[in-house]
């Protein structure tokens, strides 16, 4: 059955952590080679991507770009903050240090200012500093260092949380095949209403989402039948588990679909795959994949 025609998609953006980090579970060739790099940079570009994820926690990833400054230049990069040292408290230490790390990133990654900055840890967005962090990164938005502001959050209390406090610019949320619990609370839907844009990652679950059955860890033993039934679903169909993870993204009122790779030809395969995922398959029927228990679908607690 296909869905109804939307008006437009999510546009895709490039998640960098694999530039400074041997990262994720289904990463066999651990951080991206710098010639890869480059290369990746170049053909998202050429891809229409506009938009460049990247953390102060991605190891090298901000230095790495900004290596590649003549290209990245063109680009809006979105960075994070670090987690909010305990001993640091007082208004004008948190300013001081909001201040400095927004700094750093700008430095590193060779550039005047950012499009945006997201806090890293929800728990700093929703804590007893959280508007102390608000009033410092509002004074960056106004001096013009960031464009936009607000958090990675991982679940819809802590966007319920977050909303008492602040309207965000900026929402970076996880959501995935697996991982639909935003989607059950009906959340996304309010959320750009209220105009705030929306990001999603971990569109692939580290690669999770796209493992062979064999070759899924003993931790997802639990949730195997549900790995297992997705392969099964996409070769029913005759469609690959890319298109199939991204006709479910597209299915969603989001902005943004960060991807990460490791190469050239994957960057390539993605967005190929993204083009032909249009309306063929029925975004409920993804339902039946949904993982709802935390730890299968938060890397933070995978063992």
């Amino acid at each position: 059955m296909r869905s109804s025609p939307k008006s437009s998609y999510p546009n895709l953006g490039l998640g960098t952590v694999q530039f400074g980090l041997p990262y994720g579970v289904s990463n066999t060739v651990g951080q991206t080679p710098p010639e890869q790099v480059t290369l990746i940079l170049k053909e998202a570009w050429n891809s229409s991507i506009r938009i460049l994820d990247t953390a102060r926690a991605y190891g090298t990833s901000e230095s790495v770009l900004g290596e590649n400054a003549a290209l990245t230049s063109s680009f809006k990069i979105v960075s994070k903050l670090p987690s909010l040292p305990t001993e640091i408290e007082s208004e004008k230490q948190i300013n001081a240090w909001v201040c400095d790390n927004i700094s750093q990133s700008i430095k590193a990654l060779r550039t005047t200012s950012l499009y945006g900055i997201l806090i890293h840890n929800p728990l700093d967005a929703l804590g007893p500093r959280a508007e102390i962090i608000f009033k410092a990164l509002e004074s960056q938005k106004n001096l013009g260092k960031i464009n936009k502001y607000e958090a990675s959050i991982y679940d819809s209390s802590q966007i319920e949380q977050i909303l008492e406090k602040t309207t965000p610019d900026l929402l970076q949320i996880p959501i995935n095949v697996f991982d639909q619990r935003l989607l059950n609370y009906g959340l996304i839907p309010d959320l750009k209403a209220a105009g705030i844009e929306l990001h999603a990652r971990s569109v692939f679950l580290q690669g999770l989402v796209l493992m062979e059955p064999h070759s899924i860890p003993s931790f997802f033993e639990p949730v195997r039948h549900l790995l297992q039934g997705f392969d099964t679903y996409c070769k029913d169909l005759k469609i690959s588990k890319i298109q199939a993870t991204l006709t479910f993204i597209k299915s969603l009122p989001i902005d943004l679909a960060i991807v990460g790779v490791n190469t050239k030809q994957q960057l390539l395969e993605i967005v190929q795959e993204y083009n032909k995922a249009k309306d063929q398959i029925e975004p409920a029927d993804f339902s039946q994949f949904k993982i709802n228990d935390e730890k299968f679908v938060n890397p933070s607690l995978w063992r």
